[in-house]
């Protein structure tokens, strides 16, 4: 995928509601933390809430647990 693809598909994902499981560490948390980047809405759940609770200290503006 060239950059051009992926400039394009972050604009058609900017302010999308997306939930993400196991969001506290591994491959769950580097989608969410490329999703935050793109201007997506995230809801994050996952077995250790304190872990996701740190994410979303740092982005408050559009992550929810």
């Amino acid at each position: 995928m060239g950059n051009g693809s992926l400039d394009k598909n972050s604009k058609r994902m900017k302010n999308s509601s997306i939930i993400i499981t196991g969001a506290s560490k591994g491959i769950g948390f580097a989608i969410a933390e490329t999703l935050y980047k793109q201007g997506v809405l995230l809801t994050l759940t996952s077995r250790n809430i304190e872990e996701n609770k740190n994410f979303a200290n740092w982005n408050k503006d559009r992550v929810f647990l």
